[in-house]
């Protein structure tokens, strides 16, 4: 195959035919996951609301991309405007990514889309932009599939059959549509306290709580408590959580690949957690089981855990 070009890196060193046509080889041979992302009517409210959702995905994905830096072979970088994208080794990894960066973004909203395929890329970089393949390509048609749907993540592939998957996510999006902003503090409260980790994940609920803190600074960001009890104010909840913070973590280590469910729903079983979250937001157990009921807690965590385990097992 002959290929007319010469393309530069950083150390301006210059790509050889050869070493081109190696590249493209080796390519073809691997399967990446690209992962993209945008918010929800970015361009739509004032100058102090653009703001503020740059603001917080570029601090979330800067601390999302620490969590998850053994995971990616590109980093998560911005791509356009309100757009970020990176590569994956696994795309189980970019699952648990995605789903983390829209438990963060309440109550606005961001679309994921996850591409599995081959990359291109000829440049010595971590930055995906300086990337391309049928990954990204696959990805831009998940991601188009989610808004026109209006669906939160979406997975697309020519070589895996992802429908059953896209189904659990419509059913989780449906979910988490009926939920009030309060409860999904609650959700959030849980990843804190027992998140889900990989095999390439570090610990992640301190830069969790970074983010939050973050978060919780940005006017557009603030939670109208009037719709339940403002005992429930996830900022209460971090208060007491840092007075007595390491007696409270339990990691959920998921495997890659193929998996047994029973043997993964068996790892969640968060017993005691709404004991603990009622005496971190200084409330009743009660109180507590009867939002984690209404928000669907227990349903939403069991659907997630079978996305992950249907990408893997489709790999």
């Amino acid at each position: 195959m002959n290929h007319n070009i010469k393309l530069r890196v950083r150390n301006s060193n210059i790509f050889s035919e050869n070493e081109v046509s190696k590249l493209i080889t080796e390519s073809k041979t691997k399967s990446y996951c690209t992962f993209v992302a945008d918010i929800k009517d970015s361009r739509y409210g004032d100058t102090s609301r653009w703001g503020d959702l740059t603001a917080l995905l570029e601090f979330a994905r800067v601390k999302l991309n620490e969590i998850f830096a053994d995971a990616l072979e590109k980093d998560v970088v911005f791509s356009g405007g309100d757009s970020i994208q990176g590569v994956f080794y696994n795309p189980q990894d970019a699952y648990l990514y995605g789903r983390l960066l829209q438990k963060l973004f309440y109550p606005e909203k961001i679309t994921v889309g996850i591409g599995i395929g081959n990359i291109f890329t000829f440049f010595d970089d971590k930055n995906s932009n300086y990337s391309t393949g049928a990954a990204f390509i696959n990805a831009q048609i998940a991601l188009s599939d989610a808004k026109k749907n209006n669906i939160d993540m979406q997975v697309y592939s020519d070589s895996i059959k992802t429908e059953e998957i896209n189904l659990f996510l419509e059913m989780i999006t449906i979910i988490k549509s009926n939920q009030t902003d309060n409860q999904k503090e609650l959700d959030l409260m849980v990843e804190v306290l027992f998140p889900y980790i990989s095999p390439k994940i570090s610990f992640p609920s301190f830069k969790i709580i970074e983010i939050i803190e973050h978060k919780n600074g940005l006017s557009t960001f603030i939670v109208n408590t009037q719709q339940d009890s403002d005992e429930m104010r996830i900022d209460v909840f971090l208060s007491n959580l840092k007075q007595e913070i390491a007696d409270y973590f339990k990691t959920i280590s998921l495997p890659y690949g193929k998996s047994s469910y029973l043997e993964l729903l068996d790892k969640i079983n968060i017993y005691g957690i709404q004991s603990d979250i009622a005496l971190l937001t200084n409330t009743t157990k009660q109180n507590i089981s009867k939002m984690f009921k209404k928000a669907r807690i227990e349903n939403i965590r069991r659907y997630e855990l079978m996305v992950y385990k249907m990408i893997g097992d489709s790999l």
